[in-house]
């Protein structure tokens, strides 16, 4: 579906063809969102933003081959799906030895809410491939391509609203690289591209969601399992994103996890984890034990345990970060909304 796009193509491009752009509007009156800015207002920003910008996350050719005055700005050529060019996916024995060392250091043993840290990976991984495969009354095969297949019912307007926020909030410059960790079809990738101009690589454990979001979502798309993160470049992204995939893991993974990806942001980059404790799951002890709280205290405790250091240096480097309520964060008034999505805590 062409829509208006930061990267303004001709409709009837090569590059235009085979992308799909779910359809979702966020400011519609039920939906609630706490950004009213509409999509083609989105969209003129951004246009207006990378016609004459200058920062570290864009290719920039200068005059005598060392830092000066900027001549041009160097933009992400037309290829769509090659959105982040210095970046590749795994090869099989990487991963390979990755899951080898995962079982070297008893990742089999019983966690928290009587599962391993590994099936608690493998029951995701099960329940997302189900519901992108179609299985679940949907047609086999169409699962990413029904706005309700991911969560069950139509929530794509919300998904976008809490898209737009964020985006809003970490203030990517179009160009910027922008990873999603568990990026699930790729439609907040496709989104963040259409109305922020972002370049995006999302990686996902579920084949069928990367084999559906390399076909027709913005981006490159890799499928791994996300605690195996040692192949990405360090201090490469501006900013990244994860929605409902922390969750999923053991808490002591998911400190592991974040820890890793934060030296996978350039310095002064920026990254969010959201829906790391679902009310949904709320007296639902073998779920409940994954969640990260108090949020405060428990992120606290992870974090003094990392040393933050910056590459190649014996400085420190300083990390803030803060914990908001989503039902505070997303909606413009949290009693006016009745999706999950937003349930304490």
């Amino acid at each position: 579906t062409h829509l208006h796009h930061c990267n303004d193509l001709p409709e009837d491009s090569e590059q235009q063809r085979g992308f799909s752009i779910l359809r979702a509007s966020h400011v519609k009156p039920e939906c609630v969102c706490a950004s009213r800015v509409t999509e083609m207002q989105l969209v003129k920003r951004c246009r207006t933003r990378r016609r004459a910008q200058l920062h570290k996350g864009m290719d920039v050719r200068v005059s005598g081959g060392r830092v000066g005055t900027a001549k041009t700005i160097g933009w992400p050529d037309n290829d769509r799906r090659a959105a982040t060019h210095d970046v590749h996916c795994p090869d099989e024995d990487s991963q390979a030895a990755f899951t080898a060392g995962l079982a070297s250091r008893g990742r089999n043993v019983t966690a928290r809410g009587g599962k391993t840290m590994d099936q608690r990976v493998m029951d995701a991984k099960a329940k997302y491939g189900r519901r992108a495969a179609g299985n679940l009354s949907l047609e086999e095969g169409s699962g990413c391509e029904v706005a309700s297949a991911e969560w069950l019912e139509d929530l794509s307007m919300y998904h976008k609203c809490i898209l737009v926020v964020i985006l809003e909030r970490l203030d990517l410059a179009p160009g910027s690289r922008l990873l999603d960790w568990g990026s699930g079809c790729g439609h907040k990738l496709a989104w963040a591209a259409q109305l922020f101009g972002t370049r995006g690589i999302g990686i996902d454990i579920v084949a069928e969601n990367v084999a559906w979001a390399r076909a027709h979502s913005e981006g490159s798309f890799c499928h791994t399992d996300g605690r195996f993160v040692d192949w990405l470049p360090d201090d490469h992204f501006d900013g990244i994103i994860s929605y409902a995939a922390l969750a999923h893991l053991d808490p002591e993974d998911q400190c592991e996890v974040v820890v890793q990806l934060m030296g996978k942001l350039r310095v002064g980059g920026r990254a969010w984890f959201g829906w790391n404790a679902p009310g949904i799951w709320h007296n639902l002890t073998d779920l409940e034990e994954t969640w990260m709280f108090p949020s405060d205290l428990a992120w606290t405790e992870c974090f003094d345990r990392a040393d933050w250091r910056p590459l190649d240096s014996q400085e420190a480097v300083a990390v803030s970060w803060q914990v908001v309520d989503e039902a505070h964060l997303f909606p413009a008034e949290y009693t006016a909304v009745s999706t999950y999505l937003y349930w304490y805590p």
